[in-house]
Parts: C-alpha cells; structure tokens; sequence
C-alpha cells in the first residue's frame, strides 16, 4: 500500500518503505512524521532507518511515536506543520493512528468535526466514534 491523501499536502500511509519515500518526494512532499513507535513488530524498520531513506530523498524527518492516548504535544506538533503549509506524509502501522493525529490537530485549528470526519472517511478512515473528541479540541485554547 502506499500513501493515502487525506488533504491537501497532508498524506498517510502503514510503514512505509524506500520507495514510498522516493513517490512521496516526486508528489511534493517535504516531511516523513513517523507515528510508529520502534519494535512494535520484528520485521519493521526503525525509525532511524526511515529517516536515512527520508534524508537520501531531501525530505525533512520527525520521530513523534504514538502509542496509547494522544497528547498535547504531539497534536501542538501536528498543528503547527499544518499551519506552516509543510507537504508531510504520516505513517504509522496502517495510517490510522497518523490520521487520529492529522484529525486532532486539525479540530485544534478549528476545523469542524464534521468536515474532518469528511476527509478521513473520504480517504477509507472512519472516525465517526471520535466526533465528541474533536469538538472538545475544537474548543481547546
């Protein structure tokens, strides 16, 4: 599988590999985030070796693992790519936990639940369960 657009210069993906990075690179990106804590499986690279083949393609590399419940920081991060325009692509084990994080930091910057739950199913994510989660980080300050 490779990426998936969930908005403009917004994309998510599972792991990712050497040749995701070299597409995502040719489709303007510019930022690898990975959401995927190191060892969850065996096989899996590490971080530090997505962040060798980031580099290898000139893009940019944040290690920000997600494991459990999501938190300010990690949101505030999201946010503030997302309001400096940076083209990122977000992976983690099935691009889920990437689009929670694209989802919170987007209601954190005001977007509608409505409207985020839109584009998530739009591209095969379903975060219906997460509307009221969205509404209280809509009114976070």
């Amino acid at each position: 599988m490779s990426m998936i657009r969930i908005e403009d210069g917004v994309y998510v993906a599972p792991q990712v590999t050497a040749e995701v990075l070299t597409n995502a690179r040719a489709e303007g990106i510019r930022l690898v985030l990975c959401n995927r804590p190191d060892g969850e499986e065996p096989s899996q690279p590490s971080h530090e070796d997505v962040r060798e083949w980031a580099e290898a393609e000139g893009l940019g590399f944040h290690y920000l693992p997600i494991s459990g419940m999501l938190h300010d920081e990690q949101v505030d991060h999201v946010k503030a790519l997302l309001e400096e325009g940076t083209p990122f692509l977000a992976y983690c084990a099935s691009g889920t936990r990437s689009t929670f994080l694209w989802a919170a930091a987007s209601a954190a910057r005001g977007k509608s639940p409505e409207a985020i739950i839109a584009a998530a199913g739009a591209a095969g994510y379903d975060l219906s369960a997460l509307r009221a989660r969205l509404q209280s980080l809509a009114s976070r300050p």
